[in-house]
This record gives C-alpha cells, sequence and structure tokens, in this order.
C-alpha cells in the first residue's frame, strides 16, 4: 500500500540516492548532486509557500519524490518533480503519486495542473496521459501536459446560508440513521434528526471551533464533514486536540478520490487554527480502511470495550505528551454505560445474564435484560454497566434500589 507523507529533512538521503540512479539521470538529463548540496537545496527552498515537497512510501519504506510549484498562482499549479526509484517502477507509485497531486491541488482550488517532460521520456510520457493530462505544446523543446481540474467548491454552513441547504438536512438524516443502525442502536424517526442538524449548524454558527463544511459542485452535494478544533468528547485528556465528528462522501461520488479531497481541506481548517493531533471514531461510512490510507493510526483504547475504536493523527510533528496520555488510558477491561437504544449489545448481555443466574440459582429470563435496558432510559438514576474484556463482555453492574453483580470468569 503507498503512503503520502511531507519531506523532511531525514529525506535529504533518499533524494541523493534516488537522483542519483543511472536511469532517473538519464531521463531527466542531469548529473549527479552531492549530499552536501541537496541539503543547500532544500535549506534555501525551506519556507517558500510558492512549492510543496512530498515522499511516496511503499511499505514503510521511500521511493518516490513528488515536488508541487506555482502554490502562490491562484489559478494554475504545476508538478515540477516526479521521481520514483528503480526498484519500485512498473508497480503503480508514480501513478498514486500523480492522483495524489491532482487532489491536493483541487483541494486547493486550483482549476489546472500541468507539467513538463521531454520528448524521449516515453514512460512518463505514457504515465501522464493515462492519468487524463493532455499535451499542449507538441513543437516545444519540452512537451507540456495539462489536466483540467474538477470545478467544485467548500461552504462553511452558516446562519446566512443555511436555508441554502435544505435539501442537506435528508442526506444527514439518512446518514445517522445508518451510523446508529451499523452500531446496532435504534435510530429515532428523521425529524429528530432534522432538530439535531438545525441545532449542529446553529452551534456551529455561533461556536469558532466547530465547523460543518459543505463539498459541492453546482449545488451537486459531493460530501460534508462536522469537525471541532478544541474537543474533549473523544478522550479526556488536558491537552487540546481535533475531532472529526462526521464525515460522509454521497455514494456517486465515492472511490474518485473526493474523500481524500475533503479530508486535506479539513486538515487545511486544523492547521490554520492551530492544531496539530486529530482524533476520530471510524464511522462505518467512511470505513477503517480509508481513515488508515489518510494516515490515521489506532490508538488501541477499544480493547477494553470494543465497541468505538479510537484513530489518531498529527499533522505536523508527534506529540509525545498526547501519545503517552492516550497510551495510559488502554486497559485491557473497562467498566462502561450500557447504550439502552444498542440492540447488539442487549443481545450480548444475553449470554451474561443468563450464566450469571446459573451460578446464582436465579430463573432465567430473556426479557429481564431489556427491561433493565427500558429502566435505563426512562430513569437516569439507574446505573447499568457492563464489564468488557478484548472486545467481550464478562460482567456487568445494575443498580435500582437494589445491586447485582457478576464477577470475573476465569
Amino acid at each position: 500500500m503507498c503512503e503520502i507523507r511531507p519531506f523532511k529533512k531525514e529525506n535529504i538521503d533518499f533524494i541523493f540516492h534516488l537522483m542519483s540512479e543511472e536511469k532517473n539521470l538519464s531521463a531527466l538529463h542531469t548529473n549527479i548532486i552531492s549530499s552536501e548540496e541537496w541539503q543547500n537545496i532544500f535549506a534555501k527552498a525551506k519556507g517558500d509557500t510558492d512549492e510543496e515537497n512530498f515522499i511516496v512510501y511503499k511499505n514503510d519504506t521511500p521511493c518516490c519524490w513528488l515536488k508541487l510549484n506555482g502554490l502562490q498562482n491562484q489559478n494554475t499549479a504545476w508538478i515540477s518533480m516526479l521521481v520514483v526509484s528503480e526498484k519500485f517502477k512498473h508497480q503503480g507509485v508514480g501513478k498514486f503519486a500523480v492522483s495524489y497531486a491532482v487532489e491536493y491541488l483541487t483541494g486547493r482550488g486550483y482549476e489546472l495542473c500541468k507539467l513538463q517532460t521531454t520528448k524521449d521520456n516515453l514512460p512518463a510520457i505514457n504515465l501522464y496521459k493515462k492519468c487524463g493530462f493532455e499535451l499542449t505544446e507538441p513543437k516545444a523543446k519540452k512537451l507540456t501536459f495539462c489536466k483540467k481540474l474538477n470545478n467544485f467548491s467548500f461552504v462553511k454552513i452558516a446562519k446566512e446560508n443555511a436555508t441554502q441547504h435544505k435539501n442537506l438536512r435528508k442526506v444527514f438524516a439518512k446518514y445517522k440513521i445508518r451510523v446508529l443502525r451499523n452500531h446496532g442502536e435504534s435510530p429515532c424517526g428523521k425529524k429528530t434528526f432534522y432538530k439535531l442538524f438545525d441545532s449542529i449548524v446553529s452551534s456551529a454558527c455561533e461556536n469558532k471551533t466547530k465547523h460543518f463544511i459543505v463539498m459541492e459542485s453546482d449545488k451537486d452535494l459531493i460530501g460534508f464533514a462536522l469537525i471541532e478544533t478544541a474537543s474533549t468528547d473523544v478522550v479526556d485528556i488536558p491537552y487540546r486536540y481535533g475531532e472529526i465528528n462526521d464525515f460522509y462522501i454521497s455514494s456517486k461520488h465515492r472511490r474518485k478520490g473526493y474523500g481524500r479531497i475533503l479530508n486535506n481541506h479539513i486538515e487545511s481548517i486544523f492547521k490554520a487554527d492551530g492544531v496539530n493531533t486529530v482524533l476520530l471514531s471510524p464511522d462505518p461510512v467512511s470505513g477503517i480502511d480509508f481513515w488508515k490510507a489518510m494516515g490515521y493510526c489506532d490508538t488501541g483504547i477499544h480493547q477494553g470495550w470494543g465497541r468505538h475504536f479510537v484513530y489518531i493523527k498529527h499533522l505536523t510533528e508527534k506529540d509525545v505528551e498526547i501519545e503517552n496520555t492516550i497510551s495510559a488510558l488502554v486497559t485491557p477491561t473497562e467498566l462502561i454505560t450500557v447504550n439502552p437504544y444498542n440492540k447488539a449489545q442487549i443481545k450480548e448481555m444475553h449470554d451474561v445474564w443468563k450464566k450469571y443466574c446459573r451460578e446464582n440459582n436465579k430463573n432465567y429470563r430473556r426479557s429481564t435484560v431489556r427491561k433493565m435496558a427500558f429502566k435505563a432510559r426512562k430513569n437516569k438514576e439507574v446505573v447499568f454497566m457492563a464489564l468488557y474484556s478484548q472486545g467481550r463482555i464478562i460482567g456487568f453492574v445494575y443498580k435500582d434500589g437494589f445491586e447485582m453483580r457478576y464477577g470475573l470468569t476465569g
């Protein structure tokens, strides 16, 4: 699996060896540049807002250098360097890098992506044509290719434009219902989520740390994301972090790179607000595989109760304090409050209840767990908790004037 990361100082040695490969020297018509010269080149380029450098990794091994230029232009940006290591050619690395560049520039709002190559660099020419680039200046010494980027926009929902997105309420309601059903919960009706949507929009308008971003093209909804730049909901730690609450791409726009583009946009919002670490619980719509591809890693917090995974990503440098604090929260067992609407959780409780009745000479009634859950819905003073270990229930605590306990199994 390919992964792209921002260029770091320690990548200079890789670039030196990459640009010293015989076939790359021939294709680019360049001479060997020493490691010290590369260090000087990148030292001078440091802080240059007109360019960005990326390194593509495959199986955690650096294999490609991608450089973008013209980022201060309004409409057109350039792929100024794309070099793949000889060991990794013909493995889809170049196509992955070009696709990422197109998505990145599209997300930044550019209309055109251009690049140049020499007439004798046939592998590069074939690659660019496959990626949808068209030759624009065939008679020049260097061939210029151009690709028109998708025309779409990002809109932040606010009081002034909320009425223009009434149809979004229906999409939001369907999305939330699907998420809850995948978690085994019993969702309420659509009207409940209409009210929730209105509440979220109102909150996002009044709170500077909340952003409801809509991605659309000619009034056609591509997706949306609800994020918070100062959250405490995912894990309770004394450090600031960002959270992605909801993330959705419409079914007809999936597997076309829009998810990565929307993610790049919201990451730029986090960075602009000074957020380095982002946490999220992957929903069934976007999926765990998508967030792994975006560079998120499992924190392991789910090991105790195994219900909602928590994933983490550091946008710039790794925050050791946050990592250590979250690691301290990872336990093999955890006692959590039962969600009285979660059908899967209630169903799993039946086996534990049955064993509890057998060991304590009590009559087993399948409906009892449902009654306990029903009471927990109606009465906030009722205590109904499940003890999880490695993702399964091994015990419970229920209190409603009297208390029942089920101990750990061997």
